[in-house]
């Protein structure tokens, strides 16, 4: 008789999973590298970071800052000028203060806010807002202002003077986009304006 171990169908399905397992955690690492490396801002972290500020400046039992640990956290389309930020719902009009957190589907930050280390602090804040909203405060009215302003006490540009300059980044940065895809219509013989709606 011989010596060799033979391999099960299933023993060899199951090393071949181990494999993939493996190289997909080594891929996540180095994509998380070069994430670091490029600067980009890492969810969780960003997440932990506005959490823990805010249980620092909203020191109120009735807010459930851990059920806000549990959103999913996405990015908005690269392409967005004036949106830099939005909380979804599961159902529609659903927001209300007594909700419970859960009926959020997911937030959704811009990726120039995540990826560009000078925004950091304006992607922290941003992540805020819509944490503010997902707490049932969904209108921009004097209430969400007074969480804007207890934030305020943080890193008091953020809101305004850093808010006002990324919308001027993103319509900058776009603008050339805009011009090209017009230059194109006239190219093709198109017309680049807009018809009205009938």
């Amino acid at each position: 008789g011989s010596n060799v171990p033979t391999t099960t169908p299933a023993c060899a399905r199951s090393a071949e999973l181990s494999r993939r397992a493996a190289a997909l955690l080594l891929l996540q690492v180095a994509c998380s590298l070069l994430r670091l490396v490029a600067g980009t801002c890492e969810i969780p972290v960003l997440r932990s970071h506005v959490l823990t500020l805010m249980r620092s400046i909203l020191e109120l039992p009735e807010y459930r800052f851990d059920e806000l640990g549990s959103i999913l956290i996405g990015r908005l389309r690269c392409d967005a000028t004036r949106t830099h930020g939005v909380c979804c719902l599961r159902t529609p009009r659903t927001f209300d203060i007594g909700r419970p957190v859960t009926s959020v589907r997911s937030i959704a930050i811009h990726p120039v806010a995540l990826d560009r280390p000078e925004w950091h602090v304006y992607a922290r804040f941003i992540l805020y807002h819509e944490f503010v909203h997902a707490l049932g405060f969904h209108r921009h009215d004097c209430t969400l202002r007074t969480f804007e302003r207890m934030r305020d006490r943080v890193h008091p540009e953020a809101r305004t003077v850093t808010g006002n300059k990324f919308t001027n980044f993103l319509q900058a940065r776009a603008e050339p986009r805009r011009c090209r895809r017009r230059l194109a219509a006239k190219a093709a013989g198109g017309v680049s304006m807009r018809l009205p709606q009938l």
